[in-house]
């Protein structure tokens, strides 16, 4: 009878043997060269202004109209088939880079791909990022290769000469008049006017990390650094000086970070080299605040879910979906939060037989060594949840037994717990027993 009943709910509903998982409402979807993809190997995500998704791979470009590929080759206009990055400026085209050093242009008014011929610039290094400046002009980092600029008006490019702390560039962010350009040996801050370097962030001078991956702004008037070594570093627009550290010590579940992309809700998203995806959920949220905003860590992916195991990019479509690139697939995300729950958050064993989300929000699990309840605190509206506030139910506190295989709730909120060998238990919704039925 405990195998049947742990059949039906490992099939259905997806439970581990060693641990459970569930969520609010989660729902994913995989699209690969199955489905049309032009190649699995995702490496960069754009929307355009009509809805449609531009999918960068390592063999081409796809476009999603939400039904249907549509896939681009150098056939096509493209400078290469390998994308690395892209981005949509302020007047809704679209620009690629590439491999070898090349740049692709999608101009929203003709529907066109070009290529604008700038390997000259790049010195036909991998080009690893790409921001658009406050007057229209657009900066290219390269790998080992330095960075350029090319402005739309005149169609002219020009290689930055200015003193770099490293040629390998891993990351450009720009605002204002000031354009961020991260290295593998830190952060130099020039203004996009003169080209002058107006400050430098290293270890050297009192920065946490020489390694950096990724600059985005968020939560209003902060700068998120990804690092390579000590995982995030946090800084406000206005004061540099106010420096704060999230890590593995904090909650992160590796201080190598990849990627970092903030949502429309304020949830970051973070993308580990090594060990999965992870949200940040502000609190008490304000655009204006002075100090830098706390928040709780959610793990999003774990070892048993390896098709989401490390994003290379994030975006969010008009919808509120989630699209993930990876290195096996594209994969969109509708719903909530997603995790492992075991024994290290309360569950009493990790051995689950049956699982019941109650009329109030709760979720109850049968295991082989008791019952458990999960309450969540809901942090912000309906959407995220804290950490679970977990009560533990046994034979010591009226079980008939402590195997539980199957449960039901009633229309008056009771539960009724199915036992392996010593019938039925009703309990109120706080978790205590009303009544035992067995023979």
């Amino acid at each position: 009878m405990r195998q049947y009943f742990a059949c039906i709910f490992l099939g259905l509903l997806l439970i581990s043997p060693f641990a459970i998982v569930f969520g609010q409402n989660s729902n994913f979807v995989t699209y690969t060269i199955e489905e049309g993809l032009i190649m699995s190997q995702v490496e960069t995500i754009t929307q355009d202004n009509e809805g449609n998704l531009w999918i960068g791979t390592i063999a081409g470009l796809s476009k999603y109209n939400g039904v249907s590929f549509i896939n681009y080759t150098q056939k096509e206009g493209l400078a290469e088939d390998w994308i690395t990055v892209s981005l949509k400026d302020r007047t809704g085209n679209i620009w690629f880079g590439h491999w070898g050093g090349g740049i692709s242009f999608y101009s929203a008014a003709t529907k066109t791909i070009t290529d604008l011929k700038l390997e000259d610039f790049s010195s036909y290094k991998l080009i690893t990022s790409i921001a658009e400046d406050n007057a229209g002009k657009v900066w290219f980092g390269t790998e080992n290769g330095g960075i350029f600029s090319y402005n739309p008006q005149n169609e002219k490019a020009e290689k930055v000469a200015i003193e770099l702390p490293s040629s390998f560039i891993t990351a450009l962010y720009a605002f204002g008049e000031k354009l961020w350009i991260g290295t593998d040996k830190g952060i130099i801050i020039i203004n996009t006017s003169s080209n002058k370097i107006e400050k430098t962030l290293n270890t050297g001078n009192g920065f946490k990390s020489d390694f950096i991956k990724s600059i985005i702004p968020a939560l209003g008037n902060e700068i998120w650094i990804g690092t390579a070594d000590v995982g995030i570093i946090r800084l406000k627009k206005n004061d540099l000086t106010k420096q704060q550290n999230l890590s593995i010590i904090n909650g992160l579940p590796s201080n190598n970070i990849k990627t970092l992309y903030e949502d429309k809700n304020n949830t970051i998203w973070i993308g580990s080299k090594d060990k999965g995806i992870t949200q940040f959920i502000p609190e008490n949220y304000s655009d204006n605040s002075n100090t830098i905003i706390k928040g709780a860590v959610n793990t999003f992916s774990n070892k048993f879910e390896q098709k989401y195991y490390q994003a290379n990019v994030f975006v969010q479509d008009r919808e509120g979906n989630i699209w993930m690139g990876t290195d096996i697939g594209l994969n969109k995300f509708m719903g909530e939060l997603f995790r492992i729950y075991n024994q290290n958050d309360g569950l009493i064993n990790n051995l689950v037989w049956s699982i019941l989300p109650d009329s109030k929000g709760n979720i109850w699990m049968g295991t082989s060594e008791g019952l458990s309840k999960f309450n969540f605190p809901i942090t912000r509206g309906t959407k995220q949840f804290n950490a679970p506030i977990v009560s533990n139910y046994t034979v010591e506190q009226g079980l008939p037994e402590n195997i539980v295989i199957a449960m039901h709730e009633d229309d008056l909120g009771k539960i009724w717990l199915g036992t392996e060998n010593n019938g039925i238990a009703v309990l109120s919704g706080d978790g205590k027993v009303l009544k035992t039925l067995n023979t």
